[in-house]
């Protein structure tokens, strides 16, 4: 059950949730903070005072009355707000014209097929395509109208049944839930990001798409934004659709080989196997004094030989694999398998060129403008550096800068650079600074920022 507070904004950063706002919220004015369990972990949401609305399932609970909602749930109240201030702008939110919901464009293209489809009892095989548009539009697969068939008629716990079973997104109403099942079960449960490990999902607002929106960072607490997109036709990191429940043992297996699916023929674990012939880590005992002394060393080589970006001098390395090995220990994993996946994990594998490729042709197709994808790379790649180093709160920046640029409306040339950091001006991007600026001109002369160079011989990276 969500709890929730009332207090002043600190500070403008914050969006406002609630459906058709997303505003900041100006600091100083009243905000509402509802605080739930998402993934282990509580994140709290903000939302305007004039926009707020509890969930409508919640507020049924009460009859739909304020008062008696206020009375139970809106207990915290900071500065000088008023439950009754609380009520009477949830009085005026219930006032306002509900909006409509609008189904994904694939679901209404379903539908329509679904009913005028004509099944022949003569035909020798089915249809593999029904055309939807007399002038050769868009078409609808047999298979999907099936899928529809069995999934449609299914409340909404039973089609969030299936999604929890393929480890994918809850999240929209039923026509949106109900598309990514018909999608599953047609093309196969959708993998996680190979970027950032994050949970896409086919887009809100284009559901033409699969895109991923990151992942929470239990060590930052707090979630790291991603931009990758794909053509949902093409998504290349597809899976078999679970259709039944699946037990506990099975679940954790789901969700590793959805982890897996992103990494190109499960690449930690092909060069793990690579390690196994150049480096014989099979015996290699961490439970004793010796073993131990014995054993960090034997990792770090077989590190050296997976390229994980461990520190370039030995001794840095040998500590940071020695903490990260001590650390398994005490959780009781003395596997050295899953001790160097978890260092990989950690500090993150050296791609190859054909890697970096397809980092930068993703950016590139995420962006509204394909060209300004090099920018979105190098501030998420900062944003990675300042996150190995420690500084939460850089990284953050960075993030919100690639958000920044991977939505911007026009290319970024020259003459634009010059107003890009300058408030009020046609051209500022909000989240970028003088000095994220400076990165992007400084990219667009040389091919390379030197900050990114300075942040690696930093943390001692090759």
């Amino acid at each position: 059950m969500p709890t929730y507070h009332v207090e002043k904004s600190k500070s403008a950063r914050a969006g406002c949730k609630a459906k058709g706002c997303g505003d900041k919220i100006p600091k100083g004015e009243y905000r509402v903070g509802t605080t739930s369990l998402r993934d282990d972990h509580e994140m709290t949401s903000w939302q305007c005072l004039k926009c707020f609305f509890p969930g409508p399932k919640i507020f049924k609970q009460y009859d739909n009355d304020p008062v008696a909602w206020c009375a139970e749930h809106l207990t915290d109240l900071r500065d000088d707000c008023t439950s009754d201030m609380v009520i009477a702008a949830m009085e005026a939110t219930m006032a306002k014209p509900k909006p409509v919901k609008n189904s994904p464009s694939k679901m209404l293209k379903i539908r329509a097929a679904s009913e005028a489809r004509i099944i022949d009892e003569d035909d020798e095989g089915p249809k593999k395509k029904l055309k939807m548009d007399p002038d050769g539009g868009d078409e609808v697969s047999a298979a999907e109208l099936d899928a529809n068939e069995k999934y449609s008629s299914m409340k909404n716990d039973a089609i969030k049944d299936y999604l929890r079973w393929n480890d994918m997104v809850l999240k929209g109403n039923k026509e949106q839930m109900l598309n990514k099942v018909i999608d599953a079960h047609v093309r196969g449960r959708v993998g996680r990001c190979p970027d950032c490990g994050g949970r896409p999902a086919i887009d809100e607002d284009n559901d033409e798409v699969i895109k991923c929106k990151g992942h929470w960072n239990e060590e930052q607490g707090m979630r790291i934004s991603c931009f990758n997109c794909w053509p949902r036709d093409k998504y290349p990191y597809r899976l078999k659709f679970i259709n039944s429940s699946p037990t506990d043992d099975e679940m954790e297996k789901i969700i590793e080989e959805n982890k897996a699916a992103g990494k190109k023929g499960d690449n930690l674990d092909s060069k793990i196997a690579v390690k196994a012939e150049l480096i014989d880590t099979g015996d290699i005992d961490i439970t004793t004094t010796e073993g131990l002394k014995a054993g960090v060393p034997k990792i770090l080589a077989a590190c050296r030989v997976m390229n994980v970006e461990l520190p370039a001098d030995d001794h840095a390395a040998k500590i940071a694999c020695a903490q990260i090995v001590m650390k398994q220990k005490t959780e009781g994993n003395t596997n050295a398998d899953a001790i160097l996946k978890a260092i990989a994990s950690k500090y993150g594998v050296k791609k190859t060129a054909e890697e970096e490729a397809d980092v930068a042709s993703r950016a590139a197709s995420s962006c509204t403008v394909a060209e300004n994808g090099p920018y979105v790379t190098i501030f998420k790649t900062l944003a990675e550096l300042y996150l190995k180093d420690g500084n939460f709160n850089a990284s953050n920046t960075y993030n919100k800068a690639a958000q920044a640029v991977n939505i911007c409306e026009w290319e970024i040339d020259d003459e634009k650079i010059k107003h890009m950091h300058k408030s009020g001006h046609k051209y500022k991007l909000p989240g970028l600074g003088a000095a994220a600026v400076k990165y992007i001109k400084e990219f667009k002369e040389t091919g390379e920022v030197g900050k990114i160079k300075e942040k690696r011989e930093k943390l001692g990276l090759n």
